[in-house]
């Protein structure tokens, strides 16, 4: 077969640049638009600081400053609420409200989630899910899609004229006239960013572009609905029947899966733990992968890379936990932190002879001694 001339035109590359250029294109306009608007929110404070008291030295800074920074949150807030009064209303349940660096659990009960240390949205987000498979259709995911952009317009249009009307009254009207047109302005803005449909640098759709591509497509597997949900540290125990009885189906597999390979470890069989991953997946997989890469191969970087793109462990897993751990070992061991290494390891082995579920731990704890002591 001849190769290709080095002056050769590779077909499609310039589709492919045409497209990526779109792409771009189209991510900056809803921006430009935004950033706009979010000027004009600053001079509605700057105009409110210079006619207010306040008018001299740092005061009237702090105040469109200060103002400009705290009226984004509200509109942000509006936003999401738009979101989870939208899921209310096709019968999902919300099971995450963030707003900011606040992520809130409200199922079974509110409280502050542990996925708040995970990477999210830069505003906020909500996480619904349908209660049962009857409600799982893409009209009621697109509607909760776009609850939010509605209800970010929606607060723009009922602000501004009231924001007019107490527009040259006294000066407490006035201040507050500033303010309500700064939160108008930052509430439109979300709107434009979330109502033009784009997806961002990585790929993640906006509102808009997700509800043009649920046009046509499958409802969310029950599996994909827990996956989502495990991501932000939710237990699978509260899920739905509809949604929990396969992820605990899933979860017993992986569990099982597990033990096996942590077995084959403890005996020294490589070659039958690497047998029991072939043609599986998940991030039960990925872990094991992992393990084998940092702990086997000696491959730190190859270990460190697959627990880097696992997602959050379902509640409860002790053994994907503990090989997550095993690997961190060899990994930070390997980086030349080997007292961090030996810690770490020292916690493992006190925890695993206080409750140990697998009668092969020790085997394992006692390689990864050897490991250590070997980097020394």
């Amino acid at each position: 077969m001849r190769a290709p001339s080095s002056h050769a035109k590779l077909p499609g590359m310039g589709a492919v640049r045409t497209k990526a250029a779109w792409r771009a294109v189209n991510r900056a306009i809803p921006r430009a638009i935004a950033t706009l608007l979010g000027f004009l929110a600053v001079i509605a404070l700057v105009k409110t600081a210079v006619e207010s008291q306040w008018a001299d030295g740092w005061p009237a800074a702090l105040l469109v400053f200060v103002g400009a920074f705290a009226l984004w949150w509200p509109a942000i807030f509006i936003h999401e609420l738009g979101h989870a009064i939208a899921a209310h209303l096709v019968g999902w349940r919300v099971w995450i409200f963030c707003v900011g660096p606040f992520v809130f659990e409200l199922h079974p009960r509110l409280r502050l989630s542990r996925g708040a240390l995970l990477e999210h949205d830069v505003g906020g987000f909500v996480l619904p899910a349908p209660k049962t498979a009857a409600q799982n259709t893409q009209w009621r995911d697109a509607v909760i899609s776009a609850g939010g952009p509605a209800a970010s317009f929606a607060a723009a249009a009922l602000v501004y004229p009231y924001a007019l009307a107490l527009d040259g009254g006294a000066e407490i009207e006035q201040v507050l006239a500033g303010a309500l047109l700064a939160f108008s302005a930052s509430s439109l803005a979300c709107a434009v960013l979330t109502a033009w449909p784009h997806a961002g640098k990585t790929g993640r759709p906006n509102d808009a572009a997700s509800i043009l591509r649920k046009i046509g497509a499958r409802p969310a597997s029950p599996l994909t609905h827990g996956a989502a949900l495990m991501h932000y540290g939710l237990d699978p125990k509260h899920f739905d029947p509809w949604i929990g009885a396969p992820v605990a189906n899933a979860i017993h597999q992986q569990t099982t899966l597990a033990e096996q390979f942590v077995e084959a470890i403890a005996q020294d069989d490589v070659a039958r733990a690497q047998d029991l991953l072939q043609g599986a997946a998940g991030d039960a997989v990925q872990v094991m992968r992992a393990y084998l890469d940092a702990c086997i191969a000696n491959d730190a970087a190859g270990g460190e890379a697959k627990l880097a793109a696992l997602g959050a462990f379902p509640a409860g897993w002790i053994i994907g936990a503990r090989l997550r751990q095993l690997a961190l070992v060899a990994i930070i061991a390997a980086s030349g932190e080997r007292d961090d290494a030996a810690k770490r390891l020292t916690r493992l082995a006190q925890d695993i002879s206080r409750d140990s579920t697998h009668p092969h731990w020790n085997a394992l704890i006692d390689r990864a001694s050897a490991q250590l002591q070997s980097c020394a």
